[in-house]
Formats: structure tokens, sequence, C-alpha cells
């Protein structure tokens, strides 16, 4: 409280002056109710537009999704203990148990079967193996930076997303009931470049 009255987030919310359009990136006033050059919606996001561009600026995508699918992988792994010490194959090692990714958001026929929907989501982010996550986190790496550069961070997030979703899709119709990991990302993000090269 300030003199009896509480500050405003003057920080947070630009009132006056220009900001960039969130869809074109071109400049408009902040409180426009339509983008001059390409007739979005509240281009400047109701005065927020500039703190989120910040806090969009400092995301690394690829880092991101390395923790955030590094996380669910020791999860998984300490839901399902039992299963570590059993004799697998070199695509195996250090697999977590069925069960434990069935909690966590496994998909596939058995999930969808029943509603889950989210699942479609979730699972792009959970891995079978070490190995299945090591090459999976190889190639986010090195493609979701190149496809930053080319389409911006809002649509690298919705390409990966759709990416990983399209290919969970596409095994259910195939009838594969359980499915996880984020290889139709990926190739979401290769498909996303080979487009990209192609206009070009």
């Amino acid at each position: 409280m300030l003199g009896g009255r509480a500050a405003t987030p003057s920080m947070f919310r630009q009132t006056s002056g220009s900001s960039l359009c969130y869809s074109c990136g071109k400049l408009n006033r902040v409180d426009a109710d339509v983008c001059f050059h390409c007739g979005a919606r509240r281009p400047g996001l109701w005065g927020f537009g500039a703190a989120m561009g910040r806090l969009v600026g400092r995301l690394h995508f690829a880092r991101a999704v390395t923790v955030v699918c590094a996380v669910a992988y020791l999860a998984s792994l300490a839901l399902s203990p039992g299963s570590l010490g059993r004799p697998r194959g070199m695509f195996d090692i250090l697999a977590p148990g069925m069960p434990a990714l069935d909690v966590l958001g496994m998909t596939g026929s058995y999930a969808l079967g029943r509603g889950r929907w989210w699942t479609l989501v979730t699972a792009i982010y959970l891995h079978a193996s070490l190995l299945h996550i090591l090459f999976n986190m190889l190639w986010v790496n090195q493609l979701a930076p190149a496809v930053e550069e080319a389409y911006g961070i809002a649509r690298l997030v919705i390409i990966f997303t759709a990416g990983g979703v399209a290919g969970f899709v596409l095994s259910d119709l195939a009838g594969v009931v359980f499915s996880v990991g984020a290889s139709g990302a990926v190739f979401g993000l290769l498909g996303a470049l080979v487009f990209y090269g192609r206009s070009r």
C-alpha cells in the first residue's frame, strides 16, 4: 500500500503508447480494438502484450520440453521401482512399468476408449525407456530452434503440440493400444521445416 492506495501493476500493464501486434508484429496503439495491419483483435492484449512478449522471449522451448520430459521420466521410474531390476534388451534399458505410464497420462486406444482425451497431450512428455527419451530430446533440441527462427515461438509451440497429437491420433486409428513419446511432435517440427524450405 502506498498512501493508503494499492500500487498499480504498471510494470506489467501498459496503458498508453504503442505496442507490437501479437499476430503480425507491427506497431499499433496499445488500446486498439483491431490491428491496423492484419485485423487481429486486441493486438495489444489489453496492455499486457509487452509483458507477455518479455516472458515468452525468455522461454527456451527446447530446454523447457527437455526438463518436463526428464521430470516425467524420473517420476515414471519412481512409480515403478520393481520394473527396473528386470532383465531387458538394449532398447528397454531403464524402462518404466506400464501402470506408472498409465497413471501419468499414457495414451492409445486403451486410454482414448475410456474418454481420456487429454492423454493425447500428456503422452507427448512421457517416454518408455532411456534411449527413447535421449533420442527424442536430441531431435527436439536440433529442430526446435530452427522452427522457432522460421515461424516464431508461438507457432513453434502449436506445431510441436499439434504434431504430437496428430501422431497419437494416427496410431490410435492403426489400433495401437498404448503409446507415449515425442516422436509425432518431432515429425511435426521436421515437416514444418520441410514446408518452409519448399516454400522458399
